[in-house]
C-alpha cells in the first residue's frame, strides 16, 4: 500500500495516519453510541433535553471540546435513563487514552517503569516481607526470610 501513496505521503505521515485513526475510533463508536440513545428515547416519546441533542448532532465536531461533550451526554444519559440505553452501551465506550491507561496498568507496566508502586509489594508491607520471600519461605516449607522491622519510626 506504501507505494501507492509514497509519492504524496511520507512513513511517518502513514503512521501518524494510523494513530489518529486509533484515537477516532473509540470517539466516533461513542458518539454512533450517544445517536442511538437519543433516538431510542425519542421513539418512546422521552423528552430529551436540548443540551443533550446538541450533543449528539454532527455540529459537535466543530467544537474543540467535543469528546468532552460526549462524555457528558453519555453520563446524563447513563444516569437519567439507563433502561433506554443500547445493547452496545453493555461494551465499553472508554476513551482511546483510558484504554491504554487500563491495558497499561493490566501490564503493569507502570510498576515495571517505577511510576506506580506495585500493589503486590504494597499488601505485604504491613507484615514487613516481600511476596518473593513469603513465597520463598512457603516453597521451602521454612521460615527463610523473616519480618522486618519498620526502619522509619512513627514516633517524632
Amino acid at each position: 500500500v506504501y507505494w501507492k501513496i509514497g509519492k504524496s505521503l511520507t512513513k511517518e505521515d502513514v503512521w501518524k495516519i494510523q494513530e489518529y485513526d486509533l484515537l477516532w475510533q473509540p470517539i466516533w463508536t461513542r458518539y454512533m453510541l450517544l445517536v442511538e440513545w437519543v433516538m431510542e428515547l425519542e421513539r418512546n416519546r422521552v423528552a430529551v433535553p436540548e443540551h443533550i441533542k446538541e450533543k449528539v448532532n454532527r455540529k459537535v465536531w466543530q467544537q474543540a471540546d467535543s469528546e468532552e461533550s460526549q462524555r457528558d451526554a453519555h453520563d446524563w444519559l447513563r444516569s437519567m435513563h439507563p433502561t433506554f440505553a443500547p445493547r452496545a452501551e453493555l461494551q465499553s465506550t472508554v476513551s482511546s487514552v483510558d484504554a491504554v491507561m487500563k491495558m497499561t496498568r493490566r501490564s503493569k507496566f507502570d510498576e515495571k517503569l517505577g511510576i506506580a508502586e506495585s500493589l503486590d509489594a504494597l499488601t505485604l508491607q504491613p507484615f514487613g516481607i516481600t511476596p518473593e520471600e513469603l513465597g520463598a519461605n512457603v516453597a521451602h516449607g521454612k521460615q527463610l526470610f523473616g519480618p522486618r522491622e519498620e526502619q522509619e519510626s512513627c514516633k517524632e
